[in-house]
This record gives structure tokens, C-alpha cells and sequence, in this order.
């Protein structure tokens, strides 16, 4: 059963406590030792931050990852497959299991670089409820300051401007993912695909969908469509998105009425002409026509019973 919206909301307006944890570039997790006032600080700042961005706003939706759409103030629930996991879902389960009375090796930061960190695991406690959210930070080279960085980094001290001693780590509300229970929630797509090497399932699955949408008989040539998801991460997201949700394949409309509904609408027309002798399908002979194809399926072209009016919307939810 999925967390809801009402859930997210009632989580972080009750939640009450906060640890946070570093994780290296062995990839072994460390209590953070950061002072307990800072910490209560900053639960309160992030928890801010999540209600501004999420909880608090009108648009604040989830939506299956499979699914994206580019859509601001949603949480992305990860709908994949366990072993398409990425690595970094391990270190958020791991904080999770974490019982109050363990005992975490703590960074030596005076030993260990802040510049041996890679990641951040923010764990925020209801305890009212008994429940915490790991949420999973990457830490990028901005986000870390010091005395090797740069010709002269300069902070302050009393009325003086100094050079910068010691290495500065900058933490924010920003994450790439939580994990509540056994349910993962991506806030940010392009670095779960990019740092945690996670566009290598997209463009695996693509192909095998490729493969499917192949068998449909709608595609006369697939070679285009294919290098297409082999040179472009976008494309190949495109081509997962529409398979799993496009309700033209699910009501598996004839592959003589799609062709025939492209050459009823101009907008189609590119991908009208490249219809076969047949009318039954579809030569996808350049980049356009791919994309346009994938649009044709993903049914964003849509008709205003109000207005009358055609519109290309690519951000929709069926209506219930």
C-alpha cells in the first residue's frame, strides 16, 4: 500500500527527531557527530522546505516513475523491479534498521576529509508514530568547500576577512530519493539516472519494450527507433513511460485506425505520410517521426469537449 499524500503530510507536520549520516566513498555509513542543536535546526529548516515544496502546495502529487513527466512538486514512487534497484537504496535501508541503541562508528572528520563524502542519508523521526524517512542526498564537488579548493576561500572572522582553514560540507533540502518502509519517492530524476547509474535500467527496459512494441506490427523498420534509445536517456525514459501507460496499447486499438487518425490531423501529417501502402503501419525513418510516434501512443494529442479545441499535453493524469 502506497504512502499517501495525507500520510507525507501527517509525517512531517508531527515528525520530532532527526539524525543524519555520512556515507564515504567505500560506501560504509557513518554517524555524522554533528552538534544536536544544529540537527534540531535543521529538521525543522528541511521539514519547512518539504512542506513549501510538497505537503503545503495545491500540485503536490505522486506519480509512478515510470511514469514521469517532468511535472514540479511530485514525488516520483519508484515502480521498478527489486533487482533494478540502484546500490544507494541499500545504504537508505540500512539507516532504516538502525535501533536506537546501536552504536554507529562515527566520521573522523579530523582523520577523514568532508571530501571523502559521497552521500548523505537525512533520517527524520515520528516518534509518535513509530516511523522514520531516509531520505538519500548525493554530494556534489559545489557542495564542498576548502583550503584546496580554489586560489583563496575566504570566510569571516570578527571584523577580519580569513583564509578558509578547514573543509566546509553545505547540506540542503534537496534529495534524489527517500525511503519510507519497503517504498522509495525520487525527487530527483536526472541524478538518480546519471550518479546512481540508474539510466542503465531505463535504456535495458526500453529495448525490451522496444521489442514488444515491435511485435505490434505498427512499426514497419525499428533500426532508427533503436539507435534512438541507445544514443538519448530521454528518449529511452519516453519509450518506458509510454509502453507501461499507454492507454492506446492497452486498448489495443487496431493498427489501421492509428494510421487513419493521423491523417485526419494535421499535426500528425509527418507521420501520416510516412504511413506504408498498407495503412497499417508506420516507416520511422528519422528522429521526428520516433518521437512523434511515441506521442501518437502516449495519446497527448488531445480535443476539448468544452472549446472544441485540439491541445499537445503531455502532463496528464486520467480522470476518475
Amino acid at each position: 500500500m502506497t504512502v499517501t499524500v495525507k500520510e507525507f503530510e501527517q509525517f512531517i507536520d508531527t515528525s520530532d527527531g532527526i539524525n543524519v549520516y555520512f556515507v564515504n566513498n567505500a560506501n560504509d555509513v557513518f554517524d555524522s557527530d554533528i552538534d544536536s542543536k544544529v540537527l534540531a535546526k535543521f529538521r525543522i529548516d528541511f521539514c519547512t522546505e518539504f512542506r513549501r515544496k510538497y505537503t503545503d502546495h495545491d500540485k503536490f502529487s505522486i506519480v509512478p516513475l515510470s511514469n514521469y513527466d517532468e511535472r514540479k512538486n511530485a514525488l516520483y514512487r519508484f515502480d521498478f523491479d527489486n533487482k533494478e534497484m540502484p546500490f544507494e537504496f541499500q545504504l537508505t535501508q540500512k539507516v532504516l534498521k538502525f535501533k536506537a541503541t546501536e552504536k554507529v562508528p562515527t566520521y573522523q572528520v579530523k582523520n577523514d576529509k568532508l571530501s571523502n563524502i559521497t552521500g548523505v542519508i537525512i533520517l527524520i523521526k515520528n516518534t509518535s508514530i513509530q516511523r522514520s524517512m531516509a531520505f538519500y542526498q548525493h554530494i556534489f564537488p559545489v557542495s564542498l568547500l576548502g583550503p584546496d579548493k580554489g586560489l583563496l576561500n575566504l570566510t569571516t572572522h570578527k571584523t577580519r576577512l580569513v583564509e578558509l582553514a578547514q573543509d566546509v560540507i553545505k547540506l540542503n533540502a534537496n534529495f534524489v530519493f527517500l525511503q519510507e518502509e519497503n517504498e522509495y519517492f525520487i525527487e530527483n530524476v536526472g541524478t538518480l539516472e546519471t550518479r546512481l547509474h540508474f539510466k542503465n535500467v531505463i535504456h535495458s527496459r526500453a529495448k525490451t519494450y522496444s521489442k514488444k512494441i515491435e511485435s505490434i506490427g505498427l512499426v514497419d523498420d525499428m533500426t532508427k527507433f533503436n539507435e534512438r534509445i541507445d544514443k538519448e536517456t530521454s528518449f529511452a525514459r519516453k519509450v518506458v513511460k509510454v509502453y507501461k501507460n499507454s492507454v492506446v496499447i492497452q486498448e489495443k486499438i487496431s493498427n489501421s485506425n492509428i494510421v487513419n487518425f493521423t491523417e485526419k490531423k494535421e499535426y500528425y501529417k509527418v507521420l501520416s505520410a510516412a504511413a506504408t501502402p498498407t495503412k497499417d503501419s508506420f516507416k520511422l525513418d528519422s528522429i521526428v517521426r520516433c518521437k512523434k510516434f511515441l506521442e501518437l501512443l502516449d495519446d497527448d494529442f488531445l480535443k476539448s469537449e468544452l472549446t472544441q479545441k485540439d491541445y499537445i499535453s503531455r502532463v496528464k493524469d486520467l480522470a476518475k
